[in-house]
């Protein structure tokens, strides 16, 4: 982003931690599922949470696109969670990052 005072950049990683902030304060959502990252694998098995997990983040056309792949609980309404993570997360980011346009894809991977 440029500003007056200079040029703000932030990190993919940063983003992916506010995306997964912001996700995991749905009801409904469980967790997050892998994307077959080595790292992510890693940590998993080390028991570390890691909000990068399951969560690609990409700069496209002066806007954001977010990509999330989730579990949710057993007996929510799919589609009522996953459209209130979309909402969520656009919130999150618009506030926090002053971006006008974010996209939210979210695939369900699984129910637990």
């Amino acid at each position: 982003m440029d500003t007056p005072d200079g040029v703000i950049r932030v990190a993919p990683e940063a983003i992916a931690r506010l995306a997964g902030y912001a996700a995991g304060e749905v009801y409904g959502v469980v967790g997050f599922a892998p994307r077959g990252r080595i790292k992510d694998e890693v940590s998993e098995r080390l028991g570390r949470r890691t909000y990068r997990r399951g969560i690609d983040v990409s700069v496209e056309d002066g806007g954001l696109r977010v990509t999330l792949y989730l579990v949710v609980r057993y007996g929510t309404k799919i589609s009522e969670v996953a459209m209130n993570v979309q909402a969520r997360i656009r919130h999150q980011l618009r506030e926090a990052l002053w971006v006008g346009e974010v996209r939210v894809d979210v695939f369900v991977e699984g129910v637990r």
